[in-house]
């Protein structure tokens, strides 16, 4: 159940959302977080959730206030927490270095 996913942009995309997010978002803030569509987002996040690293909850549809469809509200685990932190790491540090180090193409 601990196998990393493959880290594609997307993937880091919705790992950043969830890393720098409040402790829950739903699956359309996560979507509008990131720019990407919903259906790039949600088989994410049901990877994610399948490898221990996203726990998800239904809203609960209680009370006068609660209107339209419940949503799902995701967080990262502990693990997907530590997991997410070392990718975004990772992905930042690759592209500080291919920021700094661009070669020069001779152009005036």
């Amino acid at each position: 159940m601990a196998q990393n996913p493959r880290m594609t942009k997307a993937t880091l995309e919705v790992l950043d959302v969830l890393y720098q997010g409040p402790e829950k978002l739903y699956g359309l803030k996560i979507a509008q977080g990131t720019g990407l569509m919903t259906g790039t987002v949600y088989p994410i996040l049901a990877r994610l959730e399948n490898i221990g690293w996203v726990t998800s909850v239904w809203e609960q549809d209680e009370g006068p206030d609660v209107r339209g469809a419940r949503r799902r509200f995701y967080q990262l685990t502990p693990m997907g927490r530590e997991h997410a932190r070392a990718a975004l790491r990772e992905r930042s540090a690759r592209e500080s270095r291919t920021t700094h180090h661009r070669p020069e193409t001779g152009l005036a």
